[in-house]
């Protein structure tokens, strides 16, 4: 996701449903920044879902489209090397999609 979301950044149109992927921690602090309370917070299992063979096929969409933006030569190698690490732990189909991140706060 984070791939995808660096690599959409540059696209002037995008019809990607990850644009903006924020950590947990920079969601929390956004939270308490607009004045919203923190309530709970819970993982959601999403080991059935087939998201992430998804997901990887998306990157590796997205690592070819990079080329053919303009951004900084530095950024895209960087983006490059991640997409390498994560093929290295990717295996051909079957792979589990990392946990989902929910939020209840109130205002």
């Amino acid at each position: 996701m984070l791939i995808q979301g660096q690599i959409e950044a540059f696209k002037s149109e995008s019809e990607a449903n990850i644009r903006t992927p924020l950590s947990r921690s920079c969601l929390m602090t956004l939270m308490s920044e607009a004045g919203w309370a923190l309530e709970s917070k819970s993982s959601i299992d999403t080991a059935g879902m087939q998201d992430a063979d998804w997901e990887i096929q998306m990157a590796e969409s997205s690592i070819k489209s990079a080329r053919n933006l303009v951004m900084p030569e530095k950024l895209l190698g960087v983006l490059e090397s991640q997409f390498e690490l994560l093929q290295s732990f990717a295996i051909p189909k079957g792979n589990m999609a990392l946990p989902a991140f929910s939020v209840v706060a109130t205002r």
